[in-house]
């Protein structure tokens, strides 16, 4: 009897030895089935049973999501250097650059780099003042202090002179290579193919004086090309509202002196053509631009001023751009200070001129 349940027992345990063995065969089945699968398909899983080409899809979006945030493209950066319209005041004065279509950021910048380095070799800053002029007088100041604290006494005060003689000599330093606080303005206007840069408010830069000088440079064959997506420059010397009489108003400011007497003189008769461009604006017409220009320099003139379009001395170039009138003169002759006129410098294009010369 005693046997009998012996052999039960043992006939039981070797059961259940058999049934643990098959359920622990059947996991590892299916463990190493998947595992199969997925070594097939190029995928292993990691701990959490998730697949590592899963968790690596989370890993690398999750990267890029913080690089995203963290990282702008060139055009993003780009784009935070320019302005809008609406950053355009009465009394502006600049340079308005046209270029193909699409390209209307690259030219500014072209633009803006040919002026930093004019203003480099003129030595001067966006605002018109001379760096030079500021060294000297900042020299002047540190050799009085110098020269003040070889007359004093050794002491405590001589250390104390010596110590701001030295901050003025950083101070120098530094206006020798700082450039003006208000540097140029690059603005994108509504227009296609056109775009302004603006002088700082204040600035003594004369754009009319600068344009032509930077023609100039480039019809010397002997000076690099500069440009590759400028065409034309055309200076501002005042900016006005195309309303409440804004094209009187800047008239009123520019032609004197160019068309008008000054003190004790006598007025010289020229030659003059007015040349004006209108782009979506529906405020002033061609025919009152001419009308309303040519009537105030024959005031200027007392009538000694003639028209010639095309042997004229002295061009009127007005841009009418939205709501927006601008004004400036421009200097035609040959033989004047500048050696070429506006038409011999194909009316200050730069692509042209390069491609001419």
């Amino acid at each position: 009897m005693a046997e009998n349940e012996r052999a039960a027992k043992r006939i039981k345990f070797a059961a259940d030895d058999e049934t643990e063995h098959y359920a622990q065969d059947s996991r590892t089945t299916n463990v190493t089935g998947s595992y199969n699968s997925d070594v097939k398909s190029g995928r292993r899983r990691n701990f959490d049973g998730e697949s590592s080409s899963a968790s690596s899809r989370k890993r690398s979006s999750k990267h890029a999501t913080k690089a995203q945030s963290k990282v702008q493209t060139p055009d993003e950066r780009l784009t935070r250097t320019f302005s809008q319209p609406s950053v355009l005041c009465t009394g502006d004065k600049g340079i308005y650059v046209t270029c193909d279509k699409g390209r209307e950021q690259k030219s500014l910048l072209e633009l803006h780099d040919i002026l930093q380095q004019y203003l480099e070799d003129a030595g001067m800053d966006a605002s018109g003042k001379s760096f030079n002029h500021n060294h000297a007088s900042a020299t002047e100041d540190t050799s009085r202090i110098q020269s003040s604290i070889n007359a004093e006494s050794a002491g405590i005060e001589a250390d104390i002179a010596s110590e701001l003689a030295q901050m003025k000599q950083n101070d120098t330093k530094e206006v020798t290579t700082t450039p003006a606080s208000r540097p140029m303005q690059l603005i994108t206007l509504d227009i296609p193919c056109v775009s302004l840069l603006r002088f700082p408010p204040g600035s003594t830069l004369d754009p009319v004086d600068i344009v032509h000088k930077l023609c100039l440079s480039a019809a010397n064959s002997a000076n690099p090309q500069q440009s590759r997506y400028i065409k034309r420059l055309t200076p501002i010397s005042n900016l006005a509202k195309a309303l409440s009489k804004g094209l009187e108003k800047i008239c009123e400011d520019v032609l004197p002196r160019y068309f008008g007497a000054g003190e004790d003189e006598q007025i010289e008769g020229r030659t003059f053509a007015i040349k004006p461009t209108i782009r979506n604006n529906d405020k002033l017409d061609r025919d009152e631009i001419i009308k309303l220009v040519a009537t105030r320099v024959q005031e200027l003139g007392e009538g000694q001023h003639k028209v010639d379009l095309k042997q004229y001395q002295r061009g009127v170039l007005v841009e009418a751009y939205r709501g927006w009138v601008s004004i400036c003169v421009v200097d035609n002759t040959s033989n004047g200070a500048y050696g070429k006129g506006f038409e011999e410098l194909k009316r200050f294009n730069m692509a042209e001129i390069y491609s001419n010369r």
